[in-house]
């Protein structure tokens, strides 16, 4: 990806720096590209606890938010799957988490420095691709690119709706 004065070039790659859906390149390849509407949850973490007279710990999740998430994320990659095999091989992913832009942010916050972390995003992700039966375990992926940005922002000024943009390829 080349740069010129700042700016990505267009050939190709949409803003946002992912190859477009019409990109012959990626289609050879043999890509996943797709965008998952909702807003960005975090995977966060489990908890386990013993009730009295029970043989089997009782587990639960911090984020209530994440299992519509995670549901929105497969909806949309079996959608593209449509009969494929899961990948087999390395796997690259590229994302980018567009977030709400909380209405007490100043103008002068371009970019979502706090949370949700970009790391317990992933994580969701990976869970919800993994389900999906994009590939058989999230140990496969080598390569990650991601970044979350603001719906509406610099980086999507057109669009301003929550979601996620993902693409996923064979390394």
């Amino acid at each position: 990806m080349g740069r010129e004065s700042g700016t990505r070039e267009k050939r190709g790659r949409s803003m946002t720096g992912f190859a477009t859906s019409r990109s012959p390149a990626l289609a050879d390849r043999g890509a996943l590209s797709f965008t998952a509407y909702g807003v960005p949850a975090p995977q966060g973490s489990t908890r386990a606890f013993m009730r009295p007279g029970m043989k089997h710990p009782v587990v639960t999740a911090d984020c209530k938010r994440t299992k519509p998430w995670r549901q929105a994320i497969v909806d949309a990659s079996r959608e593209v799957m449509a009969g494929r095999v899961p990948l087999g091989g390395p796997v690259e992913v590229r994302v980018v988490f567009y977030l709400p832009r909380p209405k007490s942010a100043p103008k002068r916050i371009t970019e979502p420095a706090k949370l949700p972390d970009l790391d317990k995003l992933i994580r969701a992700l990976f869970d919800a691709l993994t389900a999906a039966g994009v590939w058989r375990d999230d140990a496969q992926v080598v390569q990650v690119d991601a970044r979350k940005a603001f719906a509406g922002g610099l980086v999507d000024a057109p669009a301003g709706v929550p979601r996620a943009d993902i693409v996923v390829e064979e390394a």
